[in-house]
């Protein structure tokens, strides 16, 4: 073991300058941002500000909320603010201070809106932060964890802070998440004049309607007739978990349902805010790798009390993070749960690969031909030759179409004979040969995933799944498996077909199922037969380079990075027929699978019932590439734009 010592040490050694490069280039453009936006750091010019809020429906007049701010020096403003939820008029000026409020608390978002447009950065939670930088000079994207763990797991909260040279964009952090835009000069500032702040599933837009130079005679408002005490003014501190363990009252232990999904046992953390009581006044969205336990966290986490949190004395308000671990009891859905085995699906699939994958690392090398019925359709066929999982050709036919398909090492190549683009009907082909299991496409999440005892053709069977079912506990969007209770995959389910995996016959110690059959709603619409198994004699490498086709270089499952987004891009499009209902503009945003076929539309603007109608019907009809992030394939999504 120490031999390795010196050889980890070289690995270790540029990934830490790296973190330390990062960490420091962070640090000065933190400093440059503060300088350019904020308006109240020592020295800044004297302004008077005023702002509007309101919800972003409108219809919420609980959030309608006016701001205004006089600042001559960091111990000499005032600041009255007026909302339903609460108001202010606070005043300091040197070591006096006054305040008066309605409402016995300062709301969360109130707080951040008071806040972020006099000082966008949180420079205190930012001084301790070691992110990742990425993309050009002038658009950065700061990014980190922040980890809470119980010894024997952890949960992190992902952090993002983005920037437009050295102006802040987005800022979602522990202590702030607001949008911020519409910047101006004032004076030797960059001040943001738009923001966007959140409270659960409300968002909230503020706007600046005045800032303007504060006039010299304004002596007057920074008068403190009555002094209330500046240590008992009205504010939220920020405190680790720890800090109130001495101030727990009542917090019983959690009690945890029964689940259907994985992972039964983790840490869930929570944004929480104490008023100057110590009572719980506002519980954010839990985060937990199992979401199922999330509302029952956060209901039995809003009943805990505590004893007021007290600074120099006087009581503030909270705000933390709280994390808790949980073990939950995990069970099948469904009535023969105890008869099959229960299992995290990421197991479930490695166990369906080892007993049926032709296409695992050490496998035998084969040649494999299938032949393939759609419908009434004259028939086709696919002749695939594999030697490694980097080393394969794929020949697939149907009519006068012929897509050919390759790959040598990360190089992937792929042709289409006889049309202009690839059929649906081949792609779809491709889609069965290739199988349906997620895990090879994104990484899978466990806790999306819900676990059923079921019959499948009379037999006991576990079905994972996500999405919803209808009366008959039958899938009717989302993805579904079925497994054998030996792990044998018996079916799958995807945008609205089912396959079902038939006729299983052993090669090679793998049992291979030689009958695929597609249904949908009921009916068989693609029948795959495989009629031949052999193996393979060794290829050399010219037999899996397609001459004159530029490859694209594939990447590795789950390794998504936006620098090296492809995005789709049309091939075929189709114009809507003119309905002759008047003019119009319609948006429709079409989702498209692994191949750029539209699989659903959306009507993101509507330009009305007809005109909609038209659209959608022509939008279903595009085709794309499509979609690639660093070297992977992936299912996308596009906006096409049309004018009646």
């Amino acid at each position: 073991m120490k031999r390795l010592l010196p050889f980890l040490l070289l690995l270790v050694v540029p990934l830490l300058s790296l973190a330390q490069d990062d960490t420091a280039e962070f640090r000065a453009l933190i400093e440059k941002s503060v300088a350019s936006t904020s308006l109240t750091t020592l020295g800044s010019q004297p302004f008077h500000l005023k702002l509007e809020a309101a919800d972003s429906t409108k219809v919420r007049p609980e959030y309608k909320t006016e701001l205004e701010v006089w600042w001559a020096a960091p111990d000499k403003w005032r600041r009255e603010l007026k909302s339903p939820m609460f108001s202010e008029t606070a005043v300091q000026n040197g070591q006096s201070y006054s305040e008066s409020t309605s409402g016995d608390y300062l709301p969360w978002w109130l707080h951040e809106l008071m806040t972020v447009p006099l000082t966008p950065m949180p420079v205190e939670e930012l001084a301790t932060v070691e992110p990742e930088l990425s993309g050009m000079a002038d658009h950065s994207h700061a990014q980190w964890e922040s980890p809470f763990s119980d010894g024997a797991n952890t949960i992190s909260i992902h952090n993002s802070i983005l920037f437009d040279g050295v102006v802040p964009k987005e800022v979602f952090t522990r202590t702030v998440s607001a949008t911020l835009s519409a910047y101006q000069r004032f004076g030797a500032k960059n001040v943001p004049r738009s923001f966007e702040f959140f409270d659960k599933q409300t968002t909230i837009r503020a706007y600046v309607v005045g800032l303007e130079q504060l006039d010299d005679d304004s002596d007057a408002l920074f008068a403190v007739a009555h002094g209330t005490g500046f240590n008992t003014r009205t504010r939220f501190v920020e405190v680790p978990q720890a800090s109130l363990e001495n101030n727990k009252l009542e917090t019983p232990p959690m009690v945890w349902p029964v689940v259907h999904n994985f992972p039964d046992t983790g840490v869930i953390a929570v944004h929480i805010t104490l008023d100057r009581t110590g009572a719980i006044r506002e519980v954010d969205s839990p985060i937990s790798k199992n979401v199922v336990l999330s509302s029952p966290a956060a209901e039995q986490i809003r009943n805990w009390k505590f004893k007021p949190y007290l600074v120099d004395g006087a009581p503030v308000q909270v705000s933390t993070y709280i994390s808790v671990p949980f073990k939950a009891k995990f069970e099948l859905l469904g009535e023969n749960s105890a008869a099959l085995e229960a299992q995290p699906f990421v197991e479930r699939i490695k166990r369906s690969r080892e007993l049926s994958d032709l296409n695992l690392p050490g496998c035998r090398p084969f040649h494999l031909v299938a032949s393939l019925h759609w419908g009434d359709a004259a028939p086709g066929n696919s002749d695939l030759i594999w030697q490694e999982p980097t080393k394969w050709r794929r020949e697939t036919k149907l009519g006068d179409v012929t897509v050919l398909e390759s790959q040598l090492g990360d190089r992937v190549y792929r042709k289409v004979v006889g049309a202009p683009a690839s059929p649906k009907q081949i792609d779809d082909v491709i889609q069965e040969l290739d199988g349906h299991l997620p895990d090879k496409r994104y990484s899978i999440y466990e806790g999306d995933w819900g676990q059923s005892a079921v019959k499948w053709n009379g037999a006991d069977v576990v079905r994972v799944a996500r999405g919803q079912v209808d009366q008959q506990n039958n899938p009717l969007n989302g993805q579904a498996y079925w497994f054998t209770p030996k792990g044998l995959l018996l079916g799958a389910f995807e945008t609205s077909r089912t396959s079902s995996y038939l006729n299983f016959a052993d090669w090679n110690g793998k049992q291979v199922p030689r009958l695929i059959d597609v249904s949908e709603k009921g009916s068989v619409v693609l029948r795959l037969e495989i009629t031949q198994i052999d193996d393979l004699p060794s290829q050399t490498d010219s037999a899996f380079v397609l001459e004159g086709v530029e490859p694209r270089v594939a990447g590795q499952a789950g390794q998504f990075d936006s620098s090296q987004f492809v995005p789709p891009r049309p091939l075929h499009k189709v114009a809507p027929k003119n309905p002759h209902a008047g003019h119009g503009t319609v948006i429709v945003i079409v989702q498209l699978d692994l191949h750029g076929h539209v699989t659903n539309a959306l009507i993101r603007e509507s330009g009305g019932e007809a005109l909609d109608k038209a659209a959608m019907e022509a939008a279903k009809r595009w085709e794309f590439t499509p979609m690639v992030v660093k070297g992977n394939v992936v299912r996308g999504a596009a906006s096409i734009r049309f004018e009646f």
